[in-house]
């Protein structure tokens, strides 16, 4: 791993560029300092410190290699300021996530009748609204009056699980 050096921009007002390599391939790009993304600092391997263009901009002021001491010190604000955000962004998503156990969805088959048979297709119902609308898909939704709430022998119930089934009106049990 070669060394590298931390080199920051020292003028506020300015954006600066330094082209390095065969035919100015290799560039390196600062922003201007403060600009809180943190873009105004690069970590730069030491023949680029050695180039002409490099030592011409520092010795205007506008580019800087910093000490370690100064290197730590620069880091530790805006490694703060990244995880503040982070923890903001993260609380602001578990804080609008519903975490209520029974309100989870479940998909349910269309039970609307179409050509002798159920439709099928898949419905999503929230699990505590299972036993107050019917599983219709949106072609059939208005056939909600048609169907009704029966005791289905067959399911065993149990924790979270009732026997209560919904049949279309004529539907065979």
């Amino acid at each position: 791993m070669p060394v590298t050096y931390p080199v920051v921009n020292e003028r506020k007002d300015l954006v600066s560029l330094i082209h390095m390599g065969p035919q100015g391939r290799e560039e390196y790009i600062w922003q201007s300092k403060g600009v809180g993304t943190g873009d105004d600092l690069l970590e730069l391997p030491e023949y680029v410190l050695e180039s002409p263009n490099f030592r011409r901009q520092q010795r205007r002021g506008i580019l800087r290699v910093l000490t370690p001491e100064e290197f730590a010190s620069w880091q530790r604000p805006s490694y703060d300021n990244w995880a503040a955000t982070q923890e903001a962004a993260a609380a602001q998503v578990l804080s609008s996530m519903d975490r209520s156990p029974q309100e989870y969805f479940v998909n349910k088959p269309c039970i609307a009748p179409e050509a002798g048979r159920p439709c099928g297709a898949q419905t999503t119902v929230r699990h505590t609204e299972e036993t107050q609308r019917p599983p219709l898909c949106e072609r059939h939704a208005h056939l909600s009056g048609f169907c009704v709430l029966v005791t289905d022998e067959s399911i065993v119930p149990g924790p979270g699980v009732n026997n209560l089934t919904w049949r279309f009106a004529g539907q065979a049990v």
